[in-house]
């Protein structure tokens, strides 16, 4: 079986390389493609550098969009070019697979139309939903209608459309056409510890993610000056220096900068707490992630976090609005044995249900569910 991804629009692995995320998003599919013996091929919006980064990997290649076609300074341009792509892949290139994969909406027209022209099956995958997280941004009203039109056609045409929340699977099924029957509901995958992991964790808040409005890191910083709780900040992002500036004459905090996916998962294990207060997520890799390596969450009380964490069970969901979160972090930081208890109950949870492992037997189902062959 060979199977076509597509990244995300603008996205290139060179792109995955630098912000450290390469060895994680190949991951997927190194172990699909070594336990069932499936080929993939990656569409990216690199040049031929890409092929660099997959000279080691076995089954795994890539076809670098701007090694083919002239890349613009002008983004209209770059967009209108996306157009010809489908034609470059299956006259030009010829490239021979069986179906087709999205990693995100984003880009997914691409897919639509190669689908189009080849009647191969797709899936298009949602890391989240992009019309609701356009709406919540304010984006401009030709944007957020561009995006909305674009999920649906997406469900028009797929064969499988796949959201990682309840909440989004909710969302689609009540504002969108011709859904019933293409949605399906595919959390994000983390890598988790065969056992549960052991060793001493530090009194510090670990917080980790882009530095961008969304998730509200000028907030905790508000809120824990003249504190004697310490903030370890990990991540780049537009609000760095601003950020920076409002932090400047508070030592319990500290940007700790970007780091490798693999070093960040060994971070986690040092810290007891891992606090989000974002305004709006998807299904949140680094809650995911902290939970795994067994931390105390503490997050917001939004819908996507609360179809993660269980309240005084596996985590802990606050009000940002109204509740306490000075004296919240305190109580978890001094009840050492109620920290035990939930950051097992976190890991196993995460075990169960979004390792690698499970998570990649899924997306193989997937597969032959799309080319109605048994498994």
């Amino acid at each position: 079986m060979k199977v076509l991804i597509f990244l995300t629009y603008g996205v290139s692995l060179r792109d995955w390389a630098e912000s450290g995320l390469l060895t994680r998003e190949l991951e997927l599919y190194k172990i699909i493609s070594k336990k069932y013996n499936l080929d993939f091929t990656i569409i990216s919006y690199g040049n031929s550098e890409d092929e660099k980064f997959l000279i080691e990997v076995d089954k795994i290649s890539v076809i670098p969009i701007y090694k083919y076609i002239k890349k613009s300074k002008y983004k209209l341009m770059n967009f209108t070019k996306t157009l010809y792509v489908p034609f470059l892949l299956r006259f030009k290139l010829k490239i021979r697979f069986d179906l087709i994969k999205t990693n995100q909406l984003w880009g997914s027209w691409v897919a639509i139309m190669l689908k189009a022209i080849t009647f191969k099956p797709l899936h298009i995958r949602t890391g989240y939903d992009i019309f609701k997280f356009s709406i919540d941004e304010k984006k401009l009203l030709y944007k957020r209608i561009f995006y909305y039109f674009l999920t649906q056609t997406g469900l028009i045409f797929s064969n499988l459309y796949s959201v990682t929340s309840k909440s989004d699977l909710d969302y689609i099924k009540k504002y969108y056409l011709f859904s019933n029957s293409k949605l399906a509901l595919r959390p994000n995958w983390v890598q988790v510890d065969k056992k549960f992991p052991k060793g001493t964790r530090n009194n510090k808040i670990l917080m980790v993610g882009r530095l961008e409005k969304q998730k509200n890191f000028d907030f905790i910083i508000e809120k824990l000056k003249n504190t004697n709780l310490f903030l370890d900040i990990y991540g780049d992002g537009s609000l760095l220096e601003e950020l920076k500036l409002k932090a400047k004459n508070i030592e319990n905090i500290k940007f700790m900068g970007k780091v490798e996916h693999s070093e960040l998962m060994d971070i986690y294990k040092k810290y007891s707490i891992y606090l989000s207060v974002s305004d709006y997520e998807g299904n949140s890799k680094t809650i995911l992630e902290a939970m795994g390596s067994g931390c105390v969450v503490i997050a917001n009380t939004i819908p996507n976090n609360t179809e993660i964490i269980e309240n005084d069970i596996n985590g802990i969901l606050f009000d940002k609005e109204k509740d306490n979160i000075i004296e919240i972090l305190k109580n978890v930081l001094y009840e050492p044995i109620k920290f035990e208890i939930i950051s097992k109950q976190a890991y196993q949870k995460i075990a169960n249900n979004n390792s690698l492992i499970s998570c990649s037997s899924r997306e193989y189902k997937d597969y032959l569910h799309m080319l109605n062959l048994k498994y």
